[in-house]
Parts: C-alpha cells; sequence; structure tokens
C-alpha cells in the first residue's frame, strides 16, 4: 500500500508541475489538457530514442499545435522539464558519491583498522 500512495504522489506532483508549468508560460488550460500534454510527455520518454534526435519536442509539438497552444510553448515547456530534471539527476548524482565514498571509508576501515 505504501508503494502505491508513493507512486500516486509521484504521478499527482507530475500532473500539477505540468499543469503549473503551462500556467506560468502564460497559457490557461484545463484539467484535461494538463493530463494530455502530460500523456505526450510519458509516451516520449517511453520511446528509446536519444534525447539529442529531438523525440520530445516533436512529439510535444504535436500536441501543443492540436492542443492550439502554440509552437513556442512546446518548445520551451520540454526544454524547462528537461532543464528541472536534469537538476534533480545532479543533486541524486551528488548524494550518491556522498554516501559511496562515506561506504568505502567505512569499508576500508573497518577492514584495515584504521
Amino acid at each position: 500500500m505504501k508503494i502505491f500512495g508513493i507512486s500516486f504522489l509521484r504521478a499527482i506532483i507530475t500532473y500539477l508541475r505540468t499543469w503549473f508549468l503551462i500556467f506560468f508560460l502564460g497559457k490557461n488550460i484545463g484539467g484535461l489538457t494538463a493530463l494530455s500534454i502530460l500523456g505526450f510527455s510519458c509516451l516520449a520518454t517511453m520511446i528509446p530514442i536519444p534525447t539529442a534526435l529531438g523525440s520530445h519536442e516533436a512529439i510535444q509539438i504535436f500536441a501543443f499545435n492540436s492542443l492550439g497552444l502554440g509552437l513556442s510553448t512546446a518548445t520551451a515547456f520540454t526544454m524547462i522539464i528537461r532543464g528541472a530534471e536534469l537538476s534533480i539527476a545532479l543533486i541524486g548524482g551528488m548524494i550518491l558519491f556522498r554516501l559511496g565514498t562515506s561506504l568505502l571509508k567505512n569499508t576500508l576501515s573497518k577492514k584495515y583498522e584504521i
């Protein structure tokens, strides 16, 4: 039940992030529009194509254009999402690096009794 709750919380946060980001980009959208944009975003990340090829942007441009939100909004949306995910990945990398070095230090100190 805890795993379901954490997964549900993650989905709600992702949905709210999508809605707030589009709102702050100057577009007023409804709940279903934000959900469809989130769906296209999830679809874009499921395709095993490197992000350097622009698959996420292409899918989001299609979605935003179909919903009448504009092409420039789609590009800004994907770039901000990528920047936010990169920031989270860097923070996670730093935490894992610190955890790894402390585990290595503890293991070596126990092995060699330093």
